[in-house]
């Protein structure tokens, strides 16, 4: 098992498939895959024609964003921004925006396009 990040409320989590295979559905739901808080909101990078430069975006979450040449880098960057965010809800005692991950927006976009 590999540690599940620094989030003191999450569990360790399977490295393997084979791993996943001795697990129970109610196990795998319940206790055994947590997810943090930021994993639940939609974290874009797209290349910006105006900018010239790849714009990262958090909707619902964060107003703005995150820009830069490297888009690997944007996306790292855009995810510390939005684990701050979260931490910052938790510290001023606001409940959470409702998450936007979840929604398979990948394919609604994919059938708008098409």
């Amino acid at each position: 098992m590999r540690a599940a990040g620094s989030d003191p409320n999450a569990r360790a989590l399977p490295r393997s498939p084979a791993e996943l295979k001795g697990l129970t559905p109610q196990a795998l739901s319940e206790e055994s895959i947590a997810m943090k808080d930021s994993a639940r909101y939609v974290k874009i990078v797209e290349w910006s024609e105006e900018d010239q430069c790849y714009v990262g975006s958090a909707p619902g979450l964060v107003l703005g964003g995150c820009h830069g040449d490297d888009e690997r880098q944007v996306f790292e960057e855009l995810c510390q921004i939005v684990e701050e965010a979260v931490d910052l809800y938790k510290q001023d005692g606001k409940p959470l925006p409702p998450p936007t991950s979840g929604q398979d927006l990948a394919n609604s976009l994919q059938d708008a396009v098409v």
